[in-house]
């Protein structure tokens, strides 16, 4: 079976498993988000039915235009995993280099799978970037932030 590895005659579970539920679980969440981002665009310009809107993706067609990003993003970031530390940059360097072009893979995700501009693709993948901080930063300060050590 491919979900199972033989360790030292024991099997065990290899995370494959566990990797396609948050994959799944990931794309559920950003598809709430992606429909976020329509709403709050769409009441920017004007409302559903101005000719700059952004028609809602269904729940379905959310979720899989977030799940064909999400893998092809990842697939993406381990090619570039290989390659930063192939040619031994340093981890700041890679990250500077890899948050552009991972934001302009999702704008052309978007582009390509929702009937819009790319002008508008990217307004969508800026709200969406903003609700995600919005989204991490109130999870890091609900779960305690930093604890600095006393002295």
């Amino acid at each position: 079976m491919w979900l199972l590895a033989e360790v030292g005659g024991g099997v065990i579970f290899a995370g494959t498993f566990c990797l396609l539920i948050a994959l799944v679980m990931g794309a559920f969440v950003n598809a709430v988000v992606l429909r976020l981002a329509c709403w709050i665009y769409n009441m920017q310009v004007g409302g559903w039915y101005t000719p700059r809107s952004v028609s809602l993706p269904s729940w379905g067609k959310a979720t899989l235009i977030c799940l064909v990003s999400s893998v092809v993003q990842f697939a993406i970031g381990l090619m570039w995993q290989v390659v930063w530390t192939t040619e031994q940059l340093s981890p700041i360097t890679a990250n500077l280099i890899s948050t552009p072009l991972t934001f302009v893979l999702g704008v052309l995700m978007l582009y390509s799978m929702l009937p819009t501009t790319f002008l508008r693709a990217l307004a969508l993948s800026l709200i969406q970037y903003v609700i995600l901080a919005t989204i991490g930063m109130i999870m890091f300060i609900g779960f305690g932030g930093l604890e600095l050590p006393s002295h």
